[in-house]
């Protein structure tokens, strides 16, 4: 019993002796077996050693990124134009901003403004034929008060709705009749000796101030009967 003892107390100091081959996980023929064993120890890697020893080359892609340059000159932003709304800043508006007065101080304006119109387009479309000629080779004459012979322009305002459909609107009662260059001069006549339109003068023709302030709405004309 005792000299079983001893040899395994040897056989420790043997394996302390060799270096410690199997802390590291490593097994070599000359080194000692486990006690009542016949085979090895499994062989263990030092991860530490593993990662050194093979060690492996990785490849990344940039950060993927857009510089203000490179976007601007591939996705290049549209020029900035005069908007719709600036343009009409400036126009004189009645009934409810839905009828827009011409006026020739801001004539530039209301030019620029009239041709984005697609209903204004339209309606130069339904012309006939001969007017239509005359628009493209002279232009509209918005404010043309030099050749304005019927009487009855002083009792209305020229400009266009807000969608651009050109347009008369009476100074008296705020009602809206077709633009004249259409069918002459007959729609303010019949306008301005209806009913409607008579019954709203009286009302007003009793404070003359009133009609004073009125009539100074009106559109100027060449020669005037009355």
């Amino acid at each position: 019993m005792s000299s079983a003892s001893s040899s395994a107390r040897s056989d420790c100091a043997g394996l302390l002796a060799n270096g410690g081959s199997r802390r590291t996980g490593s097994w070599n023929s000359s080194d000692a077996l486990a006690s009542g064993s016949s085979t090895p120890r499994p062989h263990r890697r030092d991860p530490s050693q593993a990662l050194s020893s093979s060690p492996r080359t990785f490849t990344s892609s940039p950060p993927l990124f857009r510089s203000t340059s490179d976007r601007s000159s591939r996705d290049p932003s549209p020029t900035p134009t005069t908007s719709t709304s600036s343009l009409t800043l400036s126009l004189e508006k009645w009934n409810n901003d839905t009828f827009y007065r011409y006026k020739a101080e801001y004539h530039e304006a209301w030019t620029v403004w009239i041709n984005t119109r697609l209903e204004y387009r339209s309606w130069l479309s339904a012309l006939p034929q001969d007017k239509r000629a005359t628009i493209r080779e002279r232009e509209m004459k918005w404010g043309n008060a030099d050749v304005r012979s019927s009487q009855y322009w002083e009792h209305f305002q020229e400009g266009a709705s807000s969608r651009g459909v050109p347009q008369l609107r009476c100074i008296y009662c705020s009602h809206i009749i077709q633009h004249p260059f259409k069918n002459g001069s007959s729609g303010m006549k019949d306008h301005y000796g209806s009913k409607k339109c008579s019954k709203v003068r009286r009302e007003k023709g009793k404070d003359p101030k009133i009609m004073d302030v009125l009539r100074k709405q009106g559109e100027k004309v060449a020669r005037s009967d009355h």
